[in-house]
């Protein structure tokens, strides 16, 4: 059984996935991480592959943009139009999973996909509607719950 944890935590450490690991009883099992950012320190040995598919770092960071958006968000419709445009991050990381041709092949393979935060739900819901044999589940306890079924089933 393969396991796929999806998060957009700003604080992804090993220590949070050995932690969902226990939460879920599947300790022993193997565990794969697709990630918004990079971990504070790596995951060799908590979890198998961790792959990142968040955006890199501006080369040069510019002021325009920014003082674009502040002025646009000091009105309603300005903020209105921002979130159109940005999307937030569940939409932005979705993106970017369904244009990654690394997280397509991790994510192939998955039996039980876990969101760990609210930003990767929608990650994880968009997958297990793409593919109906995936349980896509938020949180580690519930995850559990389907980790036990499918270990109990074979």
């Amino acid at each position: 059984m393969k396991t796929v944890i999806l998060t957009t935590n700003p604080r992804l450490s090993p220590a949070l996935i050995t932690e969902t690991r226990t939460k879920m009883g599947a300790a022993d099992l193997p565990v794969d991480v697709v990630s918004w950012g990079p971990a504070s320190a790596p995951l060799d040995d908590v979890a198998g592959t961790h792959l990142v598919v968040g955006p890199p770092k501006p080369a040069r960071p510019t002021s325009l943009p920014g003082k674009v958006v502040r002025k646009l968000d000091r009105s309603k419709p300005g903020r209105a139009l921002s979130r159109i445009v940005r999307g937030g991050l569940s939409r932005q990381f979705w993106a970017r999973i369904r244009r990654s041709d690394d997280a397509r092949r991790l994510l192939s393979g998955a039996d039980v996909i876990v969101a760990l935060d609210v930003a990767s739900i929608r990650s994880a819901w968009s997958i297990a509607r793409r593919r109906p044999d995936v349980v896509a589940v938020y949180g580690a306890a519930a995850a559990a719950q389907h980790v036990e079924r499918l270990t109990a089933a074979g």
